[in-house]
């Protein structure tokens, strides 16, 4: 049996890194088709539908790939249709 031990700092410095961010964005972009795909069945998103976007982000510990809806009424529309959090899954 192979003893296995995780290099705490080193995988700190990983995920922290930008080497991650093509994964992150590969990941994010299915959960960005299943969005458009949910908005797209639903009446009145039309604007809503096409201000969907990945946005990248870092904090001190990790980097981050968001889908966002930069659409006014995307609160109102995600309060009521939760197809953002459905296209998670």
């Amino acid at each position: 049996m192979a003893d296995f031990q995780i290099n705490r700092a080193g995988f700190r410095e990983f995920l922290a890194s930008g080497e991650l961010y093509p994964a992150l964005e590969e990941h994010a972009a299915g959960i960005l088709a299943r969005a458009r795909s949910l908005a797209a069945s639903h009446v009145r998103t039309g604007h809503y539908l096409s201000s969907f976007d990945l946005e990248r982000g870092r904090s001190p510990s990790r980097v981050r790939v968001r889908v966002v809806n930069t659409d006014e009424a995307a609160a109102p529309i995600e309060s009521q249709q939760h197809i953002l959090s459905r296209a998670i899954g």
